[in-house]
């Protein structure tokens, strides 16, 4: 019973923090330290994934940069506003990971690579309500599979031979109708709460949240209190936007249920934001970023395990993700990959940032390091990831 009373006050205690940043650490730190039975956080390899890889202060400057540079993009965007909505919908987008094999196979890419292409081709548009990437272009993206086909170019219905007659062939739903599904619900439920806020797009939707957070810091309302920007806007997107953006997960343990928060979109998008648009616009210039923690997915904790850093020690887990089988979101296994991931990259910043390195760096650039570089080296890329279709957080 003293257990359970403990558990609550913990998981109570972790509800009632303002700071979503705060919200994610704590939860997952409480399944890494309390509750994992899949995933175990290996402390040896943490020292030597820190000794390989920020081996110099040299190194760990040149990681800083790299991880900080603006994505190149092969157009022009018309505005400011206009590239805005381009990096909130990509961030918003960014799921699928689990449809990677299917993918390949069909069109020979992944899921990330796929929806840069839909918003690219989108970009591309003749009609102009549909380049300017706002709730007209989501309204229309959304409204068939046919134009699902069309803008992200993977295949939601495919021929094959009739089951009497092989000369014959018949449409059939394709093993990616349900990414298909996917990307137009997050859609439809953005374009649908973007209207019911007046706004036409992410640009206004954003510029009016960040707006909010100074007068609101000038009044001194609760609701901003001791948080910076980048943690208020995370706020407002997971409320506002829940079923594409409010990734959080409920954790069965013999104490009952704990909440893990993770927050992976959310925090991406606020990552691209202060990359790419703090330089045209100090708005976005978001004086808390160094506060959030990785964005994570299925890459991370697939790169983390091969670099030893994380290891699976439940055999059936382990055997899921080497034979591609789905892993149910949710489920155990599927949160302590994710959380104890989580859990896994504060400590390396945690070791990074103290002395002899006192690297000075933070989960933006870990997560653009283990996503954007080491994940995609030889050995690595090719290390098997686990697959979760049935969410719309990654």
């Amino acid at each position: 019973m003293l257990s359970e009373e403990k558990t609550n006050s913990e998981v109570g205690s972790i509800v009632e923090i303002l700071n979503p940043f705060e919200r994610v650490r704590k939860s997952c730190a409480l399944i890494a330290t309390k509750y994992a039975k899949h995933v175990k956080f290996n402390e040896e390899g943490l020292k030597q994934f820190v000794e390989t890889y920020f081996p110099t202060k040299d190194a760990i400057e040149e990681l800083k940069l790299t991880t900080m540079n603006k994505s190149v993009l092969p157009f022009k965007f018309q505005s400011i506003d206009h590239e805005i909505n381009y990096r909130v919908l990509y961030g918003l987008l960014q799921l699928g990971s689990g449809f990677r094999k299917l993918l390949h196979a069909k069109v020979q890419r992944g899921a990330a690579d796929t929806i840069v292409r839909g918003l690219i081709n989108c970009l591309v548009h003749e009609n102009i309500d549909i380049q300017n990437l706002g709730v007209d272009m989501m309204e229309h993206v959304a409204e068939s599979n046919f134009q699902i086909e069309q803008n992200f170019q993977f295949p939601v219905k495919e021929e094959v031979p009739h089951e009497k007659y092989s000369v014959i062939k018949v449409q059939q739903d394709s093993a990616l109708k349900s990414f298909a599904e996917n990307i137009k619900s997050v859609l439809k439920e953005c374009s649908r709460k973007l209207r019911e806020r007046m706004c036409q797009d992410f640009a206004q939707f954003v510029r009016k949240m960040l707006q909010e957070y100074e007068r609101k810091k000038e009044k001194g309302t609760n609701d901003v209190k001791d948080i910076g920007p980048a943690a208020y806007l995370v706020n407002q997107l997971v409320n506002v936007f829940p079923n594409s953006l409010n990734d959080i997960a409920q954790y069965k343990t013999d104490d009952g249920e704990v909440t893990v928060y993770l927050y992976k979109k959310a925090q991406l998008i606020v990552s691209e934001l202060y990359i790419n648009i703090k330089d045209q616009d100090p708005l976005f210039d978001f004086s808390d970023i160094n506060d959030l923690t990785i964005f994570v997915d299925n890459v991370i904790p697939a790169t983390l395990v091969k670099a030893g850093v994380l290891e699976i020690i439940d055999e059936n887990l382990k055997h899921k993700i080497e034979e591609g089988t789905f892993i149910k979101h949710g489920s155990t296994q599927e949160i302590e990959l994710r959380a104890i991931s989580i859990y896994a990259t504060e400590r390396i910043l945690e070791v990074a940032n103290q002395p002899p390195l006192s690297a000075g760096l933070n989960a933006v650039h870990i997560d653009m390091f283990l996503w954007g570089d080491l994940g995609k080296r030889e050995g690595f890329r090719a290390h098997q990831r686990h697959a979760t279709i049935d969410t719309l957080y990654y």
